[in-house]
């Protein structure tokens, strides 16, 4: 049998310097081959050798390469930090947490990781391999992974727990965080008080079942002999963001020569307020997309942006508002903060 001859690119050989000192030569030349058949979607793959020489056990073949070699994991990620911050500056970016689940049918006993899951797409349990990565994002253009971590539920520990870890391994390695963006999943108070505590701004989504603590007034009356203790009711954020009249239109002004229409991006709606699941005070902000007749809930504890800025942030726009309000873009309602990029 002859097996295809093929040479590692030298794109390759370029993107894998920051690994030279950290690991050994001979590791180095097989990394680069692996990716090299990865990026020419060569059929020399584990698949095709399996039914060759190593049958089921080459699944995991790679993970057990990594594990006798004695690669060290954390101090290659360390040696891409340093490659990631000497390539691009980097000023107060966004570390975005999320987690996928990778599906497996076959082999299951031989990979690693693969455990029983639910999954929300299928509305059913499915087994796979549930993994909690960190990215870092920039402006337009500078979007790379920072880390990930395997979610095995035998070791105790929940995917907050993992996301706590990659956002303090990435701070740790030097990246500047100006922000923590997540999923409704997230939004829970261990991981808001974990990122308090490392003082760190965040936009959370939030779900539409969650309460707030509505004030009332302090009449003082007495009911069998006790004072009233409560001075407030709970209510769920759907109807209570559904009162808030302000609000404000982002989109595009029409254009007569070009025949383009008026577009309405986005309807903002904010109030600070308190969530009764979780600590301190919160500003919640409900966008409206016309277009796809949907809604999100969103949360910060940064009190003193606006409502534009915490959807500008958790949706990536990449234009600042002295951009917006210089070009065709629309701008109607009340200001209820500075606009503080």
């Amino acid at each position: 049998m002859q097996l295809p001859n093929v040479d590692i690119l030298d794109m390759i050989r370029q993107g894998f310097q920051f690994l030279e000192g950290v690991v050994t030569d001979l590791q180095l030349n097989n990394l680069q081959m692996i990716a090299t058949a990865i990026i020419l979607n060569c059929r020399f793959n584990l698949s095709m050798v399996s039914r060759t020489w190593l049958k089921e056990k080459s699944v995991n073949a790679f993970s057990h390469c990594l594990m006798y070699a004695k690669f060290n994991l954390d101090e290659g990620l360390r040696a891409l930090a340093r490659m990631q911050q000497s390539e691009h500056e980097l000023i107060d970016g966004r570390f975005i947490i999320d987690d996928t689940m990778e599906h497996h049918s076959k082999f299951c006993k031989f990979i690693y990781g693969v455990m029983k899951h639910w999954d929300h797409v299928f509305n059913t349990n499915l087994k796979g391999i549930c993994i909690v990565f960190l990215y870092y994002s920039q402006g337009e253009f500078i979007k790379f992974p920072i880390g990930w971590k395997i979610y095995l539920k035998e070791k105790g520990k929940t995917k907050n727990d993992l996301a706590l870890e990659l956002i303090e391994e990435g701070l740790e390695r030097g990246f500047p965080c100006g922000v923590v963006l997540t999923d409704s999943w997230f939004c829970v108070r261990p991981f808001v008080l974990a990122l308090q505590k490392l003082g760190l701004r965040y936009i959370l989504d939030i779900k539409t079942n969650a309460t707030i603590r509505v004030p009332v007034k302090k009449v003082f009356e007495k009911r069998r002999g006790r004072k009233r203790t409560k001075w407030y009711v709970t209510e769920k954020i759907v109807p209570y963001m559904k009162r808030v009249r302000k609000k404000r239109e982002i989109g595009f002004v029409g254009d007569l020569e070009s025949g383009q229409k008026e577009k309405n991006l986005y309807t903002i709606k904010e109030r600070v307020c308190i969530i009764n699941a979780l600590p301190g005070k919160h500003k919640v902000v409900y966008s409206y997309d016309p277009k796809k007749k949907t809604g999100k809930y969103l949360i910060t504890n940064e009190l003193t942006w606006e409502g534009l800025k915490v959807v500008k942030e958790y949706f990536g726009l990449s234009k600042s508002f002295s951009e917006m309000r210089s070009s065709n873009w629309i701008w109607r309602g009340p200001v209820s903060g500075a606009n503080k990029e």
